[in-house]
Parts: structure tokens; C-alpha cells; sequence
């Protein structure tokens, strides 16, 4: 974009950038090459008409989910045309088609297919799988039930074996036992992966998945004993049709149990693979890491919006007159926007570091090696809570720090912020997936531990740990010893709830009464564990950067930033743990403000690292030339609402009430 264009503030902003944003988008990216791969593939959807149409915020409910439908289908055969197969590939295209918006098949290719591939039999996959990729059927998959979600061996939907016709029976019990939520399923797909109670000879042989037709291949209309439909409008995903659905004794053959792991005999007979379900973590894994992943870019698209749209802002000249003030200038907007920029580089370093790790641990898991899979499931559990949290909140703050602007739809705020915010349910309620990662971590402080912890929870035994920090001089800027600071927090909060449980025990609790006493205390200690691992993470990132490159300075300065600012966060845990004394505490505090000023010239330019297009961001505020009062002029002029001055509401209502009330002047 030529220069002339450009808003004055937001070039200058650039011109006193410290480094090369393309340089740190490389790093993000994973290398040059990737960047420019990731381009051509985005450049490849930008350039379909069929993907670019007027704001989505003025059309209906039903126009949005027929759109998404329309750009779905011609995405699949823009892909299939480009041969874009490739995981990430797909990601990135994806990524452009669908701006904020929810696929209403996403659920077939990110829950439907790959339930397929992976609990499948061969035979079962031979059958199935060319069906569902060709999108000869669309599927999804369906297990939360109106009365369960999170507990799923308490879901209640039934799968009774019938041995002399060798079917299953599917059943909707109760009215709790109503599927409801599952992606896709309102007025989509035709199948579905059920997940349900399977009963053989009366006896419960806990849940397992079952593949069901549930609409007619020809009408689409619902098939006998299938009621389904859409649960209605939510906050957020309104081009999704998120469903309910409910049996009434539907009988489907034998052979759609999905059996690679499980199975039942023409004659009743189970059989079960043990060991088998440690596979689910390696899913649970990668699933959750791209859930980080998802929540941090929408971080970051709120930190570039906001950030951007406060070096265009002005407001309040000094005392003595003159030019307004940018109100990325005024201390209390940084202390907001930069912990948001640092938070969105570090959690996207830690998905991505979650991501390379679930292919590593699927090539050891096909030698039969378990042993990491316990420890990146209670990380990958906490991390997922942890993220998504912090992103609620942090496009919240960003959006509050546009002032008004930022309420408009016109801002994008609104859809990253509904888009987001259901992360902190879907895939495991937060507290829950917190508690399951507490459960991992008391377990190493267990007799039957023997003191020991595998690599990379070291620490938390490690009782030597404290007295690394007792030297009073400690150089609180650098990374080593800000690591160990946060270790000793997730260390001592960890002991801590542990010692409320005992305690609860020995008064005569039952272990549940009691781990539900100090359930608070255990998910704050695994919030400890994940942020220590987020900040080690972001140090050892940027530690494998060569020192003498132009970044080198920046991102080392935005990652002690971080583990500053989450100390500044939680000062009182620190303090207690003994991690820190009150005067420390004041040297950090004067560190964050030299810190924020040193981090203030490179703010628009870290931003711009992120490598948002203006058709992703979708914001009249975030725009990269910065032009934002014209695209608010230009998007309030397309409401449907200006097309007439005069509406017919007015003619019918309003005017006639008027006039009837001034006749009687």
C-alpha cells in the first residue's frame, strides 16, 4: 500500500519501529518458507468472488447459515482444484473463507472424519471413510445430552444388543437424555456418531460410539423414530446449527458399533482391547492444542485491532494546549494492550509447541511408548482452561480500550469475543479439565512418587528449589530466575491444596467431601503449573532465536514482559510462596513500567507481525492504512436500516401516534 494512504499516526508509528515486523512473522511462522506458503494459500481465497460479500451482521440467521453452506461447498472445490490436503494448508484457507464465522459442516471434518480414522475397524474405515470425505454424507458428532456434558459416563442415550437380529437398539430414554448441542446437527448432516451406554443381555458395558443414519439420503427428512432439529439462536456460532436429537428404539446393524478397539460378537460376546484407551489422550492432545491455537489468533486479531485504531485515536491535548494526544500514549491504554500483544504471542507459541508435540508423541505411541502421555494431558487439560480464559478476558479489555467504537459490530470485536468465549466450554468446562490436571499433579506428590516427576514437573519436587531464590540481589530481568520464581509459586500453591485435602481427611472426610474443600485451592495450583509452562515456553521460544538478529532485542523484552506482568497479576500468590519479597515486588513493578516504555515504539510493529489481512480482521478500526473514520462512515451508510428515510415502521406506528397526540393541542 502506498505510503500517501497511509494514516500519518500509524506510519509514523511503523517508520519508529525498532525492527522488521516480516522478521518476527517468519518467527512465527515457523521460517520464511512457511510464511510465504501461508500466503500463497490465503492468496488463493482472497482471490474467489465467491468468498467477498457485504457484512454478514445485517442478514437473518438463515441467510447466514445458507451462506456458510454456499462458500462451503465452493471452498471444497477450490481446495480439491489447488490440491490444498495438507492439514495446515486447509487451515489457512479456511481461515480466510470463514472470517468469525462457523462452518455448519465444520463438525464433519474436524470431529466426524477423524472419529472415523481413528475407532474404526478396517473394514469399518474401507466402508465409511470414502463416503464421508467425498461428502457423500455429512456427518457429525454427537455426545453432550441436555442433562450431562463434561461427566460423560453419566450420559443416559442407550445402545441395547439384540442378539437374535444382531442390531442395536438406540434409545432416548429421558427427556435429559436428549442429545443437544452437537455442531452441524440441526438441519445438516444425515449421520452421526453416537455417543451412548451399549447394554448387552441387560448388563452396561459403559459407553462406546455407534454410527446412525438419521436422515433420508433422498428427502433429507428425518428417518422413522429420529426426532432432530436445531437447539435455536446462541451467543455466538449463528451460522451453526448446533442440535438436538432423540430415539425412539431406532435399530441399526451390528457392524455400526465402530469396532477397532471394541467389539461385539454376532452371538453377544465383548471384546475389548486393553490398553486401547490411552490412544484418546494423544486426540485429546491435538484437538486441545488447536483449541490454543484458535483462541490466541483471536487474541491477537483483537490486540492488532485495538492497538492500531489507539495509534489513530486522538484525545485531550496537554495543559498548555496544542495537538491531541494519541491515545496509545497515555500510560493506562498500554498498561492494557501490551499485556494482551504478550499474551498472544506467548500462548501462540505455547498451541504451536502443544501442536509439534501431539506429532511427536502419535510416532512414539505407534513403537508402544506411553510414558509422556500422562503429564501433556494434564498440561494440555490446564492449558486449554488457562488460554481460553485469559482470551475471554483479554478481547474484552481490548474492546473496552476502543471506547465506543469498540460496541460497534463495525469494530470486529463482537464476533471474536462470541467466538471465543464459548472455548471456555466446549471440549471440557474449564474448572473441570483444571481439577484433572490437579488430580496428575497431587499424584507426584504421592508416597508411591518415590519424590520423583517426570521432565518438565521436576520442580514441583524439587524442595531445594527455594533456596535458588533466597539471594536478595537476584537480577529479577533474567529468564532463569523468573522461571524459578514461578516454579516456586505452582510449587508451594500445589503442596498447599494438598495439605487442605489431608487435612479435610483427617477431620474425617471422605476423600470426595474433601477434594471438594480444596477444590479452589487445586484449580489455582494448576493454573500455577500452566502458566509456568506458557512462560518457560515463550523464554525458551525466543532463546532459540540467533542473538545477533535484529528480533533478538524485542521479543526478549516482550517475554521478560510477560513473566513480569503475570507475577504482577498474581502478586500475593508470589509473596506467600515465598518467591518474592516485598521489596522484590517493587523492583518488578518498576521493571513492568521500564518495560512498558520500552516496548511502547514497537507496539504497532509487533502487531503488524501478526500478518493479519484487512479481509481476516474484518474491522473499520483495525484497518492497516488506518483510514477508520472513513470505514465507519462508509459501513453505518450500507445499514440496511439508511436504504429509506423514512421506515415503514414510522408510517404505521410512530406518525399516527404523533399525530393523534398533537391534534389535541
Amino acid at each position: 500500500m502506498a505510503a500517501s494512504t497511509v494514516n500519518s499516526d500509524l506510519l509514523a508509528e511503523r517508520q519508529k519501529c525498532s525492527f522488521n515486523p516480516e522478521l518476527i512473522t517468519f518467527f512465527l511462522d515457523g521460517g520464511a518458507a512457511k510464511t510465504r506458503r501461508r500466503r500463497f494459500i490465503e492468496n488463493i481465497a482472497l482471490n474467489q468472488a465467491e468468498f467477498h460479500h457485504s457484512s454478514v451482521t445485517f442478514l437473518s440467521r438463515e441467510e447466514r447459515y445458507n451462506l456458510a453452506l454456499k462458500k462451503y461447498i465452493h471452498a471444497m472445490k477450490t481446495m480439491k482444484k489447488y490440491d490444498i490436503s495438507n492439514p495446515e494448508d486447509a487451515f489457512f484457507f479456511r481461515r480466510i473463507v470463514y472470517k468469525h464465522e462457523s462452518s455448519p459442516l465444520g463438525l464433519h471434518s474436524v470431529m466426524f472424519i477423524p472419529t472415523l480414522l481413528g475407532q474404526t475397524s478396517p473394514e469399518q474405515t474401507e466402508k465409511w471413510l470414502p463416503l464421508a470425505v467425498n461428502h457423500q454424507i455429512i456427518g457429525t458428532y454427537a455426545q453432550t445430552e441436555l442433562g450431562h456434558g463434561t461427566f460423560i459416563r453419566a450420559l443416559e442415550t442407550t445402545a441395547h444388543y439384540d442378539k437374535e437380529r444382531q442390531e442395536f437398539i438406540m434409545n432416548t430414554p429421558t427427556l435429559t437424555a436428549t442429545k443437544w448441542w452437537p455442531g452441524s446437527l440441526g438441519k445438516t448432516v444425515n449421520y452421526a456418531i453416537v455417543i451412548a451406554q451399549m447394554y448387552i443381555d441387560g448388563k452396561c458395558y459403559g459407553i462406546h460410539a455407534f454410527m446412525v443414519q438419521l436422515r433420508s439420503l433422498e428427502t433429507h427428512e428425518p428417518l422413522p423414530g429420529v426426532t432432530v432439529g436445531d437447539i435455536g439462536p446462541k451467543f455466538g456460532y449463528e451460522s451453526n446449527d448446533n442440535g438436538f436429537l432423540r430415539f425412539d428404539k431406532v435399530r441399526i446393524p451390528r457392524d455400526q458399533m465402530l469396532m477397532r478397539y471394541a467389539q461385539v460378537t454376532p452371538e453377544g460376546k465383548y471384546v475389548h482391547e486393553k490398553g486401547s484407551e490411552k490412544l484418546l489422550y494423544g486426540t485429546m492432545l491435538f484437538v486441545r492444542s488447536v483449541i490454543v491455537l484458535d483462541v490466541a489468533e483471536s487474541l491477537a486479531q483483537a490486540a492488532t485491532i485495538a492497538t492500531r485504531y489507539s495509534a489513530v485515536r486522538r484525545q485531550t491535548p496537554d495543559m498548555d494546549g496544542g495537538v491531541e494526544r494519541q491515545v496509545l500514549d497515555y500510560k493506562t491504554q498500554q498498561s492494557v494492550l501490551l499485556p494482551q500483544i504478550a499474551s498472544a504471542y506467548a500462548l501462540s507459541l505455547a498451541g504451536k509447541f502443544m501442536r509439534e508435540t501431539y506429532f511427536r508423541i502419535n510416532r512414539q505411541m505407534e513403537l508402544g511408548h506411553y510414558d509422556e502421555l500422562p503429564l501433556l494431558h494434564a498440561l494440555s487439560s490446564g492449558l486449554k482452561a488457562v488460554s481460553t480464559a485469559a482470551v475471554a478476558w483479554g478481547i474484552e479489555a481490548c474492546r473496552r480500550s476502543c471506547g465506543g467504537h469498540g460496541y460497534s459490530e463495525a469494530s470486529g470485536m463482537s464476533a471474536l469475543y462470541r467466538d471465543a468465549l464459548p472455548a471456555c466450554t466446549y471440549e471440557g468446562d474449564n474448572n473441570v479439565l483444571l481439577l484433572q490436571t490437579a488430580r496428575y499433579l497431587l499424584k507426584l506428590l504421592s508416597p508411591k512418587a518415590g519424590a520423583s516427576a517426570p521432565r518438565g514437573a521436576e520442580y514441583l519436587v524439587d524442595l531445594s528449589l527455594v533456596d535458588t531464590l533466597k539471594d536478595k540481589a537476584l537480577d529479577l530481568s533474567d529468564p532463569q530466575t523468573l522461571c524459578r520464581i514461578h516454579q516456586l509459586r505452582a510449587q508451594r500453591l500445589l503442596h498447599f491444596a494438598g495439605q487442605k485435602m489431608q487435612e479435610k481427611m483427617e477431620s474425617g472426610a471422605e476423600m470426595m467431601e474433601a477434594w471438594n474443600h480444596a477444590s479452589p485451592y487445586l484449580t489455582r495450583a494448576s493454573e500455577a503449573f500452566c502458566q509456568t509452562f506458557v512462560v518457560t515456553n515463550f523464554f525458551d521460544a525466543v532463546g532459540a532465536v540467533d542473538t545477533n538478529s535484529s528480533v533478538y532485542p524485542v521479543l526478549r523484552t516482550l517475554a521478560t514482559f510477560y513473566a513480569v506482568m503475570t507475577i504482577a497479576e498474581r502478586t500475593g500468590d508470589f509473596v506467600l510462596a515465598e518467591a518474592l519479597s516485598s521489596d522484590q515486588v517493587l523492583q518488578l513493578y518498576e521493571q513492568w513500567d521500564q518495560l512498558m516504555a520500552t516496548l511502547r515504539p514497537d507496539a504497532v510493529g509487533l502487531v503488524d507481525a501478526f500478518d493479519w489481512t484487512d479481509a481476516v480482521l474484518d474491522s473499520c478500526l483495525g484497518r492497516f492504512d488506518g483510514r477508520v473514520y472513513e470505514a465507519l462512515w462508509d459501513w453505518a451508510r450500507a445499514s440496511p436500516l439508511n436504504r429509506t428515510d423514512v421506515l415503514e415502521g414510522h408510517r404505521q406506528h410512530l406518525l399516527p401516534f404523533l399525530k393523534e397526540n398533537r391534534s389535541k393541542l
